[in-house]
Protein backbone atom coordinates (compact mmCIF):
# COMPACT_ATOMS: atom_id res chain seq x y z
CA UNK A 1 0.00 0.00 0.00
CA UNK A 2 1.30 3.42 -0.96
CA UNK A 3 0.90 6.38 1.35
CA UNK A 4 1.96 9.98 1.06
CA UNK A 5 5.55 10.58 2.10
CA UNK A 6 6.52 13.86 3.75
CA UNK A 7 10.07 15.22 3.64
CA UNK A 8 11.04 18.03 6.01
CA UNK A 9 14.17 19.90 4.94
CA UNK A 10 15.98 22.35 7.20
CA UNK A 11 18.75 24.56 5.81
CA UNK A 12 21.55 26.50 7.47
CA UNK A 13 23.49 28.69 5.07
CA UNK A 14 27.13 29.71 5.41
CA UNK A 15 27.66 33.05 7.17
CA UNK A 16 29.33 34.26 3.98
CA UNK A 17 26.30 33.50 1.78
CA UNK A 18 24.87 36.68 0.31
CA UNK A 19 21.18 37.46 0.02
CA UNK A 20 21.44 37.09 -3.76
CA UNK A 21 23.08 33.66 -3.45
CA UNK A 22 20.42 32.45 -1.03
CA UNK A 23 17.67 33.86 -3.27
CA UNK A 24 19.08 31.97 -6.26
CA UNK A 25 19.05 28.74 -4.25
CA UNK A 26 15.50 29.29 -3.03
CA UNK A 27 14.34 30.13 -6.57
CA UNK A 28 15.92 26.88 -7.80
CA UNK A 29 14.16 24.95 -5.03
CA UNK A 30 10.85 26.64 -5.83
CA UNK A 31 11.23 25.59 -9.48
CA UNK A 32 11.65 21.89 -8.70
CA UNK A 33 7.92 20.98 -8.67
CA UNK A 34 7.66 22.18 -12.30
CA UNK A 35 10.71 20.09 -13.24
CA UNK A 36 10.10 16.92 -11.21
CA UNK A 37 6.64 15.42 -11.52
CA UNK A 38 7.14 13.23 -8.43
CA UNK A 39 6.87 16.28 -6.15
CA UNK A 40 3.24 16.56 -5.08
CA UNK A 41 3.69 19.79 -3.11
CA UNK A 42 6.34 22.14 -1.73
CA UNK A 43 5.93 24.76 0.96
CA UNK A 44 8.10 26.54 3.49
CA UNK A 45 10.34 29.53 3.89
CA UNK A 46 12.30 31.59 6.39
CA UNK A 47 12.16 30.54 10.04
CA UNK A 48 10.10 33.05 12.04
CA UNK A 49 10.22 31.30 15.40
CA UNK A 50 11.04 33.54 18.36
CA UNK A 51 11.96 30.61 20.64
CA UNK A 52 15.66 30.64 19.73
CA UNK A 53 15.86 26.87 19.34
CA UNK A 54 16.56 26.68 15.61
CA UNK A 55 20.28 25.84 16.06
CA UNK A 56 21.17 28.22 13.25
CA UNK A 57 18.77 26.75 10.71
CA UNK A 58 17.18 29.65 8.88
CA UNK A 59 14.86 27.97 6.38
CA UNK A 60 12.49 25.00 6.51
CA UNK A 61 10.59 23.29 3.72
CA UNK A 62 8.04 20.50 3.48
CA UNK A 63 7.78 18.41 0.35
CA UNK A 64 5.20 15.70 -0.24
CA UNK A 65 5.32 12.67 -2.52
CA UNK A 66 2.60 10.19 -3.43
CA UNK A 67 4.80 7.22 -2.50
CA UNK A 68 8.25 6.15 -1.40
CA UNK A 69 8.98 5.33 -5.05
CA UNK A 70 8.23 8.94 -5.98
CA UNK A 71 10.61 10.14 -3.25
CA UNK A 72 13.33 7.86 -4.64
CA UNK A 73 12.63 9.09 -8.18
CA UNK A 74 12.91 12.71 -7.04
CA UNK A 75 16.24 12.01 -5.33
CA UNK A 76 17.67 10.56 -8.57
CA UNK A 77 16.28 13.22 -10.91
CA UNK A 78 18.83 15.37 -12.79
CA UNK A 79 17.04 18.58 -11.71
CA UNK A 80 17.42 17.52 -8.07
CA UNK A 81 21.11 16.81 -8.67
CA UNK A 82 21.57 20.28 -10.18
CA UNK A 83 19.76 21.88 -7.23
CA UNK A 84 21.93 20.02 -4.71
CA UNK A 85 25.08 21.09 -6.55
CA UNK A 86 23.98 24.74 -6.32
CA UNK A 87 22.86 24.37 -2.70
CA UNK A 88 26.17 22.88 -1.58
CA UNK A 89 28.02 26.03 -2.69
CA UNK A 90 26.44 27.99 0.19
CA UNK A 91 25.25 25.32 2.63
CA UNK A 92 26.70 25.02 6.12
CA UNK A 93 24.34 22.30 7.34
CA UNK A 94 21.04 20.62 6.55
CA UNK A 95 18.64 18.11 7.98
CA UNK A 96 16.22 15.88 6.10
CA UNK A 97 13.51 13.82 7.73
CA UNK A 98 11.04 11.61 5.89
CA UNK A 99 7.85 10.05 7.24
CA UNK A 100 4.50 8.68 6.18
CA UNK A 101 1.91 11.44 6.30
CA UNK A 102 -0.16 9.63 8.91
CA UNK A 103 2.89 8.23 10.69
CA UNK A 104 2.10 9.47 14.18
CA UNK A 105 2.56 6.05 15.75
CA UNK A 106 5.66 4.70 17.43
CA UNK A 107 6.71 2.49 14.51
CA UNK A 108 10.45 2.91 13.99
CA UNK A 109 10.75 0.82 10.82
Amino acid sequence: MNSTIIRVLGLKFKATATGAEIAAILNALNALPQQISEIQSLSGGFNISQEGRNKGFTHIFVLSFRSANDLFGYAKHPAHDAFVKLLLTQLEDSIELDCHEKGLGANRT
